[in-house]
């Protein structure tokens, strides 16, 4: 497989009022998919009840039911309802079937958060430790995936996203670097 990617195919799905993105890297033959939010606060009359369905069966066709990633950019209806499960029948559970490598979501998440809390808990020391401890416990269970916890880490720099991800804090203006993912497909 190639190192780095060759292309990118972006998929903007038709939610509604909502955003929904499919990223699909292609490593020379081997794709990575990366979902980018999912959700919608209603559709125009006429589409389908069962469109967030339709969707999120696409997204499991296209990704050969093998997601690398998902980035809920942050907690409004119209970017998660998607992600909602309901007993294996839901979108949801179609999208959490797909097993993602990794889900990176806002620091406002954090359920030990204090209410008025103005930005993460953890410091970048701490936040490197504990994405350490899950790249241990992930290459424990997975031979064919880690978490790159930073620049001591062995992994490639041109990991499944060319630059790292990133999260920002408008109240404070904080950036933190929340991870960076590599998968070997095999």
């Amino acid at each position: 497989m190639a190192k780095s990617p060759k292309g990118v195919s972006i998929r903007t799905y038709n939610v509604g009022f909502g955003d929904c993105f499919l990223l699909s890297f292609d490593y020379g033959g081997a794709e990575r998919h990366v979902l980018i939010d999912f959700g919608s606060t209603g559709f125009p009359p006429g589409v389908p009840k069962d469109r967030m369905m339709q969707i999120a069966n696409d997204i499991r066709e296209r990704t050969k039911r093998k997601l690398h990633a998902v980035v809920a950019t942050h907690r409004h209806k119209d970017h998660i309802s998607g992600f909602a499960t309901k007993g294996g029948k839901g979108t949801g559970d179609v999208i959490a079937a797909l097993e993602p490598n990794i889900v990176v979501q806002p620091w406002t998440e954090d359920p030990d958060l204090k209410p008025d809390a103005t930005g993460p808990r953890a410091k970048k020391k701490q936040i490197a430790r504990k994405l350490g401890r899950m790249a241990q416990r992930r290459r424990n269970t997975s031979p064919h995936s880690h978490i790159c916890t930073g620049s001591r880490d062995k992994c490639s720099p041109r990991a499944i996203f060319p630059r790292r991800l990133r999260a920002s804090s408008r109240s404070s203006g904080k950036r933190i670097l929340l991870t960076r993912a590599r998968s070997t497909i095999s």
